[in-house]
């Protein structure tokens, strides 16, 4: 399967998300779930830190 672009709505992935302490590089504040790709079969994420311009 390929990656999917997904909003993060249930609290099973909400706990996923949170599990991994992402920070932004910026402020180094945690990011709050919202959206993610992700490939379920093999169980790989990828997430917008932030940043910018």
């Amino acid at each position: 399967m390929a990656f999917v672009s997904e909003e993060i709505t249930t609290e099973e992935d909400k706990k996923i998300f949170n599990s991994f302490e992402f920070k932004n590089p910026l402020y180094n504040e945690l990011i709050k779930p919202g959206y993610w790709d992700i490939d379920r079969e093999r169980n790989a994420f990828l997430v917008g830190l932030g940043g910018g311009s």
